[in-house]
């Protein structure tokens, strides 16, 4: 009896150790007493994100920009496969301005644009990048910007002139660092009687080119020309060679009477000077109602001339000075 009982224990055991031993069925299990882990199924949302493994930078050519002024920024992906990666990036900034471009994708890992800052904001900004998941920033300090100091410079290809002859006329137009600055206005302006081929125009390449034709009247000719809030200027000087000629309305003359004398002034081409002022003196003893006159259209100056009248005078001499010259004529008294 006792040893029937022994074997029917033994039997009841190897029955129940047999269902968590085997590997008897498609599917297998395993308990808390096993060693054996338990059987996991993943599915597409336990998936990684692709983008896990990567990063993003974002890197200003330059730590600082001046307002309305532009720095290349570019954006990188670093990491496993961040060449193969099409993903799009957006640009924007916290303190304003503007991308060019905005947006793109990346080519072989990279996108480039450039930031111009805006133009009446100062301060530390940040410049973002966003592609996807990723977020990227940089900081960038926009400066004043720096005032400019512009320069004119007139430039004649004739330094002298005579009676209305014309030469070209250059003016140029740089700033403090040197640099051509087009599409600036400039106006021009001259202190002596003369004409421009155009007053006005805009520089282009730096530089606006005219002409200019000078007058009647002899002189240093100064050439202003204004543009970018500044002034610059050049002499032109003016030099008109006159001729002039006394012409008396009797000679010999009675001493002591009174006739009309005429100074004529005319240019090295024969042709009448208007508006010259004429002086006119006697060297023994001659008066003159008005000692100073003005040529007309005719170039002629008229002069009230009285001959001195006295014991042994026989002659007297006319001197006339115009135009920074001189010349005289003698008078025979009778």
């Amino acid at each position: 009896m006792r040893i029937c009982f022994v074997l029917l224990s033994l039997l009841a055991l190897t029955v129940i150790l047999i269902p968590g031993c085997s590997g008897v069925g498609e599917e297998s299990y395993s308990s808390s007493w096993t060693t054996l882990p338990a059987s996991v199924e993943k599915n597409d949302a336990d998936m990684a994100d692709p983008t896990a493994e990567l990063k993003m930078t974002v890197l200003p050519a330059q730590a600082s920009v001046q307002n309305e002024n532009s720095v290349p920024v570019s954006v990188s992906l670093v990491g496993s496969g961040s060449a193969d990666m099409e993903l799009q990036v957006a640009m924007s900034s916290v303190l304003g301005g503007k991308f060019d471009p905005e947006k793109g994708e990346f080519n072989n890992g990279s996108f480039m644009t450039t930031y111009t800052a805006p133009a009446d904001v100062t301060g530390s900004n940040e410049i973002v990048a966003l592609a996807g998941s990723l977020l990227a920033t940089s900081a960038i300090q926009i400066l004043p910007k720096a005032i400019v100091a512009y320069q004119v410079q007139v430039v004649p290809a004739d330094l002298t002139l005579g009676r209305q002859q014309t030469t070209s006329l250059t003016v140029k137009v740089t700033d403090s660092n040197g640099w051509s600055v087009n599409d600036s206005d400039v106006i021009l302006t001259s202190s002596l009687q003369g004409v421009f081929g155009s007053t006005t125009g805009t520089t282009e390449n730096g530089a606006f080119t005219t002409t200019f034709t000078s007058g009647d009247t002899s002189g240093n000719c100064k050439i202003s020309a204004t543009a970018q809030g500044t002034s610059g200027a050049a002499t032109i000087v003016i030099s008109v060679v006159p001729e002039i000629t006394i012409i008396p309305t009797l000679n010999p003359a009675a001493a002591g009477s009174t006739q009309q004398v005429s100074v004529k002034v005319t240019d090295e081409r024969k042709q009448p000077l208007n508006g010259v002022k004429v002086f006119i003196t006697s060297s023994n003893g001659g008066a003159f109602a008005s000692t100073t006159e003005e040529t007309g259209d005719d170039g002629f100056a008229c002069f009230e001339y009285t001959a001195p009248a006295g014991v042994g005078v026989v002659s007297d001499k006319l001197i006339v000075q115009a135009l920074g010259l001189s010349a005289s004529a003698d008078m025979v008294l009778q």
